[in-house]
């Protein structure tokens, strides 16, 4: 899983933690892994771009055969938290992704998703990557990250061509991030492991204006059949309606703790 992977003074390179040999620099008390429920809120889209890619829609079983790439290794579980949802052909190997970039051995793959490091210049690298693949991405991300200067850049430049991305995200609780048990855990983070360092949400875009689009209209009648997440074209129509669809409820958005529950 991508996850939360910042790169400090003591971190290690191609050093075993806990019996795990990793094949770049890593501080393993940053790992983190992405909560089941976001790749969750994603499946309709998953399963809608594995059609527009060629795979057929099965009537009769989960199992999905489109190629989805994780360049960012944490501890492997994203393997088995998509396969859970039918999703086989998961590629996150414990290997550089800047350096399989740089050597040219990206793996075959039809989506690329991801929840890479925070920290860093990680997040901005990760973008430009995908912006200059021609793939489909669909990236968990911190919602600040629409605001920086040069995300806006990259808007104005016309990086991303004629389709702009949209956003998934979550309508009742903030994902939850786990560290693995192996992982030195800082004070923010509960006994169990996790822990919400940021509001974050899904950055989906299709370099296809027209694919876009229709996946766009897909979702949007999804997300009428269902209440857990929503889809919009900004980070802030996904709080809007988000609030819309709590108001009923009479629920605030919940954010977990190491303290607890609290509402806002």
């Amino acid at each position: 899983d991508g996850g939360h992977l910042r790169k400090t003074a003591e971190s290690h390179s191609g050093v075993a933690v806990e019996g795990l040999q990793f094949s770049f620099e890593a501080d393993p008390r940053d790992h983190c892994e992405t909560d089941r429920r976001a790749y969750r809120h994603v499946e309709a889209l998953l399963r809608h771009l594995a059609q527009l890619a060629g795979f057929p829609a099965s009537t009769d079983s989960p199992r999905c055969e489109v190629r989805l790439w994780d360049p960012y290794y944490c501890h492997g579980t994203v393997v088995g938290n998509l396969g859970a949802l039918g999703f086989r052909s998961v590629h996150n190997a414990n290997e550089d992704f800047y350096a399989v970039v740089r050597e040219r051995r990206c793996p075959e793959y039809d989506v690329l998703v991801t929840n890479p490091p925070y920290s860093g210049d990680h997040i901005e690298r990760c973008l430009r990557y995908c912006v200059g693949s021609g793939k489909p991405w669909c990236i968990l991300l911190p919602n600040w990250v629409h605001e920086k200067p040069w995300y806006k850049q990259l808007q104005a430049d016309g990086a991303f061509g004629s389709a702009p991305p949209f956003f998934v995200g979550p309508v009742k609780q903030a994902y939850c991030f786990r560290m693995p048990q192996w992982a030195s855990k800082p004070d923010h983070v509960g006994s169990d492991g996790r822990t919400t360092p940021y509001l974050a949400s899904w950055f989906v875009h299709l370099p296809c204006a027209k694919a876009a689009a229709s996946t766009l209209r897909h979702l949007e009648l999804e997300e009428d059949r269902q209440s857990d997440w929503v889809v919009s074209t900004t980070i802030g129509g996904l709080k809007d309606k988000a609030k819309r669809i709590r108001a009923p409820m009479r629920q605030g958005f919940r954010f977990n703790s190491v303290l607890g529950i609290r509402d806002v």
